[in-house]
């Protein structure tokens, strides 16, 4: 099959989750089919990886995202009506061109699209016009089998935004999950097929629209042999003296949902297991820790390490 995959992020390295999803569902693909690669780079540093990911792509092109500009054309965004500002946040008229051209140029089999603001692109391309726009269902007689992997129901991350922040923030990110949900709608229907990370992400967007169809859940994977313990790599030393406990927590620290979790963690229950065993350390472990996660460094029993080469020795 000819498959073209849209990322809005560089699927390489694959150091953090949308990341690793992307880049094993273009690893896995490629060794059967024919993969053409667009994706954005809001890490400039990712425009390097283009020749890597040729090694499982027919053809790959990367376009810069300016995240100033692309913050402004979001807040831009809530002018416009309906339109979620996550759309226009990753909107990128580069893409949108290079899209229309290779869409003329070749006659996919399907059309797979990671994280919903890159519907857009397939809304707004020429030659999907007749078969796909809000308006109309999609055509059976289309060419190309359309499949987006929402990975998760974002719309209810803005919620969860909402519900943790302050004023005006918190109305931003409330428009933003209303807005965002009536897209997925939208998308879910005209799609032939909707994936999901998990049978609770799949229920949770079921109970959000009652007339959700052909959903599936596609949970991540593990690489067991790279994750061996008896994998060789370098060891790191952890524990401080002999015998000591170390508990580990991993993720890309600039998250939310990361830095809310171990930060609730040293505050509610380390303190009650660390009375019982006075010598356990907890390593945080991720890349951009932010000031409140590094300040987490300075409890007692606390390591905040910021982004290691290998994650193995630590889970290890």
């Amino acid at each position: 099959m000819k498959i073209l995959y849209l990322a809005h992020r560089v699927p390489y390295p694959p150091n953090k989750g949308d990341k690793i999803r992307t880049f094993n569902e273009i690893r896995c693909l490629g060794q059967n089919h024919e993969i053409d690669l667009l994706a954005l780079a809001d890490d400039p540093n990712d425009l390097s990886h283009k020749k890597k990911l040729e090694t499982y792509c027919n053809r790959v092109n990367l376009f810069g995202l300016n995240i100033w500009k692309s913050r402004i054309n979001s807040l831009a965004g809530l002018a416009i009506p309906f339109r979620p500002l996550s759309v226009s946040y990753f909107y990128n008229k580069k893409l949108q061109i290079c899209l229309n051209q290779w869409m003329t140029e070749k006659t996919y089999d399907a059309v797979l699209c990671f994280s919903s603001p890159m519907a857009e692109y397939l809304f707004r391309c020429p030659a999907l016009k007749e078969t796909l726009t809000p308006r109309k269902p999609l055509s059976n007689s289309s060419q190309q089998v359309l499949i987006m992997d929402f990975c998760d129901v974002d719309s209810q991350k803005w919620n969860q935004y909402a519900a943790n922040s302050r004023f005006p923030m918190s109305l931003i990110y409330e428009i933003e999950g209303r807005r965002l949900l009536e897209y997925e709608k939208i998308i879910n229907h005209l799609f032939h097929h909707s994936v999901f990370v998990s049978t609770h992400e799949v229920e949770v967007f079921i109970n959000l629209n009652k007339q959700a169809q052909k959903l599936t859940a596609v949970p991540n994977g593990v690489d067991h042999d790279y994750f061996s313990p008896d994998a060789r790599f370098e060891p790191v030393p952890l524990r401080e003296k002999e015998g000591q406990k170390v508990l580990v927590f991993t993720g890309a620290m600039d998250y939310y949902a990361n830095v809310e979790g171990v930060s609730w963690f040293c505050r509610k229950v380390f303190p009650r297991i660390r009375s019982e065993h006075p010598d356990l350390l907890f390593y945080i472990v991720g890349s951009n820790p932010g000031p409140e996660v590094k300040a987490l460094g300075d409890r007692q029993g606390v390591r905040v390490t910021g982004f290691v080469d290998d994650i193995r020795p630590y889970y290890r």
